[in-house]
């Protein structure tokens, strides 16, 4: 199987620098490392993760009940597309990849809409509408009144509306653009979420899912597999949901170092979509990718996204003494 995702350094030369994942520079939490470090794997770990799902609940105000975690979103995202079987899904482009082949591997057709046309689409036809907020790659935010507006729309034909926040805790006003403590409100509302980025924690594979459908969500612990979490998986996912400080300390400096990036670009006139999380899509010459990576450093070519075109790439925010590197080597490479 081709590999179409950033974070795939491993197949380069050691120490290069990975612009191409999304993850918090600021790294793991001690206290979250220490958790994974010291679970029981000796022992087979809970299949309905009931202590994580209580500490998401306490984090978050869902009912532990409208909880259901899975070993990454991505996970969550293929057993709910089998646990809803659609005919016809909805999918923002560009978006996220997964959104396509989770729905074409159950058995659904496919029907594409600009990310920035929930608000204009005709969802008569859709079983399952996907929502990217903010977008990956681009950064775009679908504002929450348009998401409530597809969800009572798509509630009158019983169709559910997955909204991916998976990049929403680097937002500077998170809670301006989420829909996570709508989903007791909205029945057919399913909000996926991830530990991953925020808590640099891509090697334990962790997010969850809230809704209130517990009918759904019952269909997709009968089709998942039942150790869906690990026990290092389900004991950092606890700690982190205890580790607020670290979500606002990075939300800081992800803020600051946007800004560092952006006027690097706008000093080598770099086009870039405004950027809203911790990453940036820019344009700029076929080959950036492969030229950088002679200098050491990997980013990731939006030519695997749908709808980009040629000559669109995308950074993530990393330290700063690593994106003043970036920005040095844009510099001499356009020189």
């Amino acid at each position: 199987m081709e590999y179409i995702h950033g974070g795939d350094a491993f197949r380069y030369a050691p120490g290069i620098i990975d612009f191409s994942a999304n993850i918090n520079p600021l790294g793991t939490p001690p206290e979250v490392a220490a958790a994974a470090a010291a679970a029981d794997i000796a022992s087979y770990p809970d299949p309905k993760s009931s202590a994580l799902r209580s500490a998401i609940a306490e984090m978050t105000g869902a009912a532990e009940d409208d909880i259901i975690c899975g070993n990454g979103a991505a996970s969550l995202m293929f057993t709910l597309a089998a646990a809803v079987r659609p005919r016809v899904t909805l999918i923002p482009e560009p978006a996220f990849a997964e959104y396509e082949r989770a729905a074409r591997s159950a058995g659904s057709e496919i029907v594409y809409y600009p990310e920035d046309g929930i608000s204009d689409i005709a969802a008569d036809a859709a079983d399952l509408i996907f929502i990217c907020t903010p977008n990956n790659p681009t950064g775009y935010l679908t504002g929450r009144s348009a998401v409530i507006a597809a969800a009572e729309r798509a509630a009158k034909r019983g169709a559910v509306v997955a909204v991916d926040e998976c990049f929403n805790d680097f937002l500077d006003c998170p809670e301006r653009y989420s829909v996570s403590g709508l989903t007791a409100e909205y029945k057919n509302l399913a909000v996926i979420r991830s530990f991953t980025k925020m808590y640099a924690i891509p090697g334990l594979r962790l997010g969850y899912m809230l809704c209130s459908d517990r009918e759904l969500t019952g269909r997709m612990y009968v089709l998942r597999q039942p150790w869906e979490v690990s026990a290092p998986a389900e004991a950092a996912g606890i700690a982190a949901c205890a580790a607020r400080e670290h979500a606002v300390r990075t939300r800081e400096y992800i803020h600051a170092e946007r800004e560092y990036i952006k006027r690097g670009f706008d000093r080598l006139g770099i086009v870039y979509r405004e950027p809203s999380a911790n990453f940036i899509m820019f344009r700029h010459e076929p080959g950036l990718r492969e030229r950088l990576i002679g200098r050491g450093i990997l980013i990731r070519s939006c030519a695997g996204f749908r709808g980009t075109g040629g000559g669109w790439f995308r950074a993530a925010v990393r330290r700063h003494e690593e994106n003043a590197l970036l920005i040095k080597a844009l510099e001499e490479l356009d020189g």
